[in-house]
C-alpha cells in the first residue's frame, strides 16, 4: 500500500515531511504547487497565493495524477486545502485503486457539499471556523455511508507547525488517531 498526503496551502514543509516519515507503509507527499517549497509569512498570504494561481481543481487534478501513476493500492490524507482535493476527487467513480482516505479540517468541502464519495473517507473537522458553521456541513456530508466525520476541540491547522492554530498536544493525539485509522482502513 502506498499513502499519498496532499498538503495545505503551505505545501511541501520539513514538518509535514516529518509526519509523513512517522507514518506506515510508503508516503508520498504531494504539493499543491510545482515550485519545491514557497515561504510564506502566514496563511492568510498563502491561502490569498493558493487561491489566485492554483485553486482546488488544479489541485485535484495534480492529486490524480500521482493516484493514477501508482500500481498498488492508496490511501490518501488531506490537510486544508489538500483535504478538499481528496473530497473532489472522492467523487470519481474511477479511482479502483484508492481504499480510502482521511480529511484534515477541509473548509473548502463546503463548497462541494454535493460530491458523493466512492471510496471510505473519514473527515476530521475543526472546533468552529470564520466562514461557515461547522455543524451544518457535518451533517451534510454525513448523510453518505461512506463519509465518518469527527468534530475535534482544535481550530483549524491544529496538525501544521507554521499554523497560527497549531497545538502540540493535539498534533500528538491526532497523530496516533491517524496511525490507528490507517490500520483500520486497511
Amino acid at each position: 500500500m502506498r499513502i499519498i498526503i496532499a498538503a495545505d496551502i503551505f505545501g511541501k514543509t520539513d514538518a509535514l515531511g516529518d509526519l509523513a516519515a512517522s507514518l506506515p507503509f510508503a508516503t508520498e507527499v504531494i504539493s499543491p504547487y510545482t515550485d519545491s517549497e514557497l515561504k510564506f509569512h502566514d496563511e492568510q498570504e498563502g491561502y490569498d497565493y493558493f487561491s489566485e494561481y492554483v485553486g482546488i481543481e488544479t489541485y485535484a487534478n495534480r492529486l490524480l495524477k500521482h493516484i493514477l501513476e501508482s500500481s498498488e493500492p492508496v490511501m490518501l490524507i488531506g490537510f486544508s486545502v489538500g483535504a478538499a482535493a481528496v473530497w473532489y476527487l472522492a467523487g470519481h467513480n474511477n479511482l479502483n485503486n484508492v481504499i480510502s482516505g482521511i480529511g484534515f479540517y477541509g473548509s473548502q468541502i463546503r463548497h462541494a457539499r454535493e460530491v458523493e464519495p466512492s471510496f471510505p473517507i473519514h473527515l476530521v473537522f475543526p472546533e468552529s471556523e470564520e466562514h461557515f458553521c461547522v455543524n451544518t456541513l457535518i451533517k451534510d456530508v454525513s448523510k453518505y455511508q461512506t463519509v465518518s466525520v469527527e468534530r475535534s476541540a482544535y481550530l483549524h491547522g491544529f496538525m501544521n507547525r507554521r499554523s497560527a492554530n497549531f497545538n502540540a498536544e493535539a498534533y500528538e493525539i491526532y497523530l496516533q488517531k491517524l496511525k490507528q485509522k490507517i490500520n483500520e482502513m486497511c
